[in-house]
């Protein structure tokens, strides 16, 4: 339904869909509140109410608040036809009468006496400017003179709040239970945590308005049968301004991907790109200095990819570089795991722990959520081989689904779910669990239609076995050769080799790791890791400082559909679509969306 309100009446362009969405989706970084007024609003708060007008606070460009304040109520309270100018133009030419017309004789009279006028000055003020020439005097700026400050008109009945926003002529009526409901006072809200201290249930039916003011904070309303010991109901205008639709819930630093990368923006890479723009850390300075280590959170957010430098030789440190962010995510493979030949002998078994190469995937797709922030501190990598390997299947994922949309050899990659497992012993001595059986079925492509990601699951190691009976594997394979192509292109794949202190923090939902085979008789290769779940990375994201991100990002929103629409424009797309189009010749570019 959303997606319906949003995209109806918007027609399509070789850019993707035209302004209309782009005027959404440039306001909220995920697209999912339009910046322009639903038409099912009331255009009109009710003419009788009695309401007060309020110039909102805002943050200049020098980052200091300008306060707001009270603004007079025009003539009619703003809600009757008499303040309206159109209605005043449609007014005065109803009630004027037509003007009266010229005879023939009157005309000529007129244009007679014009000839006869002779203008003597001419030659004097031609003289005057040649001898003293103005100066060009510098018009004022017009945004100096006008305050273009949010003016919101509120108003109110027993049952409803009225808030007008007068930039936009946009009028919403908000309930009096869901505004008892959102009340922030310290008597509602826990001020630690933000927890609720009273139920919603325990509101009385019959609650109403009785009076109103409003503050630089936001909104005090008055409230009749309202919960016992109660004061004033306060709504920000945060709040407010989210109802108006000004504003999407998620923005800003929500704990949602979307939300987080619309203030950091995105940088998608293959091998030359990241070689440019990855950044290496000291460990001392990520430990110590708070703006290094927002460098380091900002770059995992926007590349999906950091290194750390001259990380300790000490079994703990990848815990400290991990909890430096957040906590650990603890799974049957302990709260921190070792990656070497022969390391099951100690964990859980994988495949990793032994010396051979190992494909491009991502770790732990049998969990639900799989873990987002994977760290891997090598403590010594003396053997021969054993490079490690990166790619952004993000990048590769937003390119290839307009073409998955439209064809029926790449379509299996969004339509059939592939079975991820783990079932296999614990060696850890004493164990808890002798075994352990997890499973998972995701597909290799799924499309958020509403925020414009492209999520991947790919772990070919990992993959359960297909069912005997499975009559859509053989179309899969085809499809998903096609994708390996793609991402382990020798342009798109980061190679590096880890040295003894190197550490790399890396988003296991966007970045497909792996390494070379390596031979463990000529020295040894030890990583050691740990797991940051997705929920604890977020919330840790949503504290960096806004200017840092901003700095990054530049000063508009990022927005994940405009990206799809600019990676439309890059060379990467044009090798994509060569590759697509001769993997599947009856996909017609024309009909790519």
């Amino acid at each position: 339904m959303v997606v319906a309100a949003v995209t109806r009446g918007c027609s399509l362009s070789r850019r993707g869909i035209s302004s209309s969405i782009q005027h959404v989706v440039t306001r909220t970084a995920s697209g999912r509140f339009p910046s322009k007024p639903p038409m099912a609003f009331p255009r009109r708060i009710p003419p009788h109410l009695e309401r007060f007008r309020y110039r909102l606070p805002v943050v200049n460009a020098d980052g200091e608040l300008e306060p707001g304040g009270a603004v007079a109520v025009e003539k009619g309270g703003g809600g009757g036809d008499d303040d309206d100018p159109r209605e005043m133009t449609k007014r005065k030419g109803r009630d004027s009468k037509p003007p009266k017309p010229l005879t023939r004789a009157e005309t000529r009279d007129i244009i007679r006496t014009l000839k006869g006028m002779k203008d003597d000055s001419t030659p004097l003020i031609k003289e005057t400017l040649d001898l003293f020439p103005a100066e060009r005097e510098t018009k004022p700026d017009a945004e100096q003179f006008i305050d273009l400050r949010l003016i919101m008109t509120i108003a109110w009945s027993p049952e409803r709040l009225f808030v007008e926003d007068e930039q936009r002529e946009l009028v919403r009526h908000l309930d009096v239970s869901a505004i008892r409901d959102n009340c922030a006072c310290p008597s509602c809200r826990d001020e630690s945590s933000g927890n609720k201290l009273f139920n919603s249930f325990d509101i009385p039916p019959d609650i109403s308005i009785q009076d109103a003011r409003a503050t630089d904070e936001g909104l005090w309303l008055t409230l009749a049968n309202d919960t016992e010991g109660h004061g004033e109901t306060y709504v920000s205008w945060d709040a407010v301004e989210v109802a108006l639709r000004r504003r999407g819930s998620r923005e800003g630093f929500f704990p949602r991907r979307p939300s987080i990368m619309g203030q950091t923006g995105a940088v998608f890479w293959d091998r030359r790109v990241l070689s440019e723009a990855v950044r290496a850390i000291s460990f001392d300075a990520y430990m110590a200095d708070d703006d290094v280590f927002w460098d380091a959170v900002i770059d995992l957010c926007r590349m999906g990819i950091v290194f750390i430098r001259d990380v300790p030789p000490d079994l703990d440190a990848v815990e400290a570089v991990t909890s430096r962010i957040a906590n650990l995510r603890d799974t049957f493979y302990g709260r921190v795991f070792d990656v070497r030949a022969g390391g099951g002998g100690d964990t859980a078994g994988n495949v990793a722990y032994s010396a051979r190469a190992l494909g491009l995937h991502q770790d732990l797709l049998y969990l639900d959520p799989p873990p987002m922030i994977q760290v891997l501190h090598c403590l010594e990598n003396s053997c021969r081989g054993g490079d490690s390997l990166f790619s952004d299947a993000e990048r590769v994922a937003r390119l290839l689904w307009p073409f998955v949309r439209v064809s029926e050899r790449l379509a299996p990659l969004a339509t059939r779910m592939v079975d991820y497992h783990y079932r296999g012993k614990d060696n850890r001595r004493p164990t808890p669990h002798p075994h352990h059986h997890y499973h998972q079925s995701r597909p290799v492509l799924h499309h958020e239609h509403l925020t414009g990601f492209t999520r991947v699951s790919w772990s070919p190691p990992f993959q359960a076995p297909s069912q005997l009976a499975d009559q859509t594997l053989r179309p899969w394979i085809r499809a998903a050769l096609f994708f390996e192509k793609l991402i382990s292109d020798h342009e798109a794949v980061f190679r590096v080799r880890l040295g003894e202190g190197d550490c790399v923090l890396f988003d296991n939902r966007r970045v497909l790791h792996g390494r070379d085979a390596f031979d463990p008789s000529s020295g040894r290769r030890w990583l050691r890791g740990a797991y940051i779940a997705p929920d604890d990375f977020l919330s840790r994201a949503t504290q960096i400082p806004p200017h840092k991100a901003h700095g990054y990002r530049g000063e508009d929103m990022w927005s994940s559909q405009l990206e799809n629409q600019d990676l439309r424009h890059s060379a990467w797309w044009k090798e994509v679509s060569h590759m697509v189009l001769g993997f599947d010749p009856t996909v017609d570019e024309k009909f790519v969306r």
